[in-house]
């Protein structure tokens, strides 16, 4: 299953987004109960332009794994995207609640409080990630900037 993983990745890469879409649904007939495997067909799916599915397919791999950030970040981006602010933030809220440190979220959160015109609460996001993430925050500053 390894090399079906490795076959989509590279399907993607080469843009060629149906024949991912195929290899990814494939992997989740043959171990429908891996999260990773979802989380790739969604992003499959997403890519080949079928957002619907792609939500569907977020959604169950954070059934799935409740704790795998990746599906739920990219989950709230698809809500961002539609202009949904209020469900990406509540997203990420729920992310919170269950990794109130998780560095991922705590970024993507901050990105969209600016959006919204909430750079107080930005701020404070980035500051918890200062504090607890001191050495990932400063090697990303120069990539930031």
């Amino acid at each position: 299953l390894q090399a079906e993983y490795l076959m989509v990745v590279g399907l993607l890469q080469q843009k060629k987004f149906g024949e991912a879409v195929e290899t990814a649904r494939s992997l989740v007939t043959k171990d429908p109960e891996n999260s990773i495997y979802y989380n790739l067909l969604a992003v499959a799916q997403f890519k080949s332009g079928d957002v619907d599915a792609a939500r569907g397919s977020y959604l169950k791999s954070m059934e799935l794994d409740p704790g795998y950030v990746t599906p739920a970040i990219n989950l709230a981006s698809i809500e961002i995207d539609a202009g949904e602010l209020e469900k990406a933030r509540s997203i990420y809220d729920k992310l919170l609640l269950a990794k109130p440190l998780n560095l991922m979220t705590l970024n993507a959160k901050a990105v969209l409080m600016i959006r919204v015109g909430d750079t107080d609460r930005a701020v404070d996001l980035w500051q918890t990630a200062q504090m607890n993430y001191p050495a990932d925050i400063q090697s990303d500053r120069k990539s930031v900037v």
